[in-house]
C-alpha cells in the first residue's frame, strides 16, 4: 500500500515537492486547495500523513498553516519538519515579452520572497492566488 501525504496546492507546488523530497518518491502526493482541506484529510483518515509550510526564510511565519495546524491539534499531531529550497521563475504565454507582463500572480509567501524583484520593478501588479503553482 502506498502512503497518502496531502499538500496545499495545485500539482508542482512546493508542497507536492516537500512530498517528494521527503519520501523520496515513495508516496502519492494529494493535493488540496486549502490548509484546513490538507489537515483535514489526514484527520479523516483519507491520507496518511500532509506536508505544511510552517516558516519561510525570506517572509517568516507562515501564519495561514499555523493556524490551520492550531486548530486542529486535537486530530493531527507534528511529526518532523523538513527544509525545501524554494526558487522561482516569472512565466508568461507564448509571445510575452518582460515589457508586455502587466501583473504577477502567485502565493502570498511566494510574492513576499520576490519583494527586491518588485521594489526593482515597480510598474508590475502582484496578484494573490490560492496557490502558486496553479497561479
Amino acid at each position: 500500500m502506498t502512503l497518502r501525504a496531502a499538500f496545499q496546492g495545485e500539482p508542482g507546488a512546493f508542497g507536492e515537492i516537500a512530498v517528494g523530497q521527503y519520501w523520496r518518491g515513495d508516496a502519492e502526493a494529494v493535493p488540496a486547495r486549502t490548509f484546513e482541506e490538507t489537515i483535514a484529510l489526514v484527520a479523516s483518515g483519507k491520507c496518511d500523513a500532509a506536508v505544511l509550510p510552517v516558516w519561510n526564510t525570506t517572509i517568516g511565519d507562515i501564519a495561514e498553516s499555523r493556524a490551520a495546524l492550531m486548530a486542529a491539534e486535537a486530530q493531527v499531531e507534528t511529526i518532523d519538519t523538513i527544509t525545501t529550497p524554494v526558487r522561482h521563475a516569472l512565466l508568461a504565454l507564448p509571445g510575452a515579452t518582460f515589457e508586455s507582463v502587466k501583473w504577477v500572480g502567485s502565493h502570498f509567501a511566494a510574492l513576499g520572497q520576490c519583494a527586491r524583484f518588485f521594489e526593482a520593478h515597480h510598474r508590475l501588479q502582484q496578484v494573490i492566488a490560492y496557490d502558486t503553482a496553479g497561479a
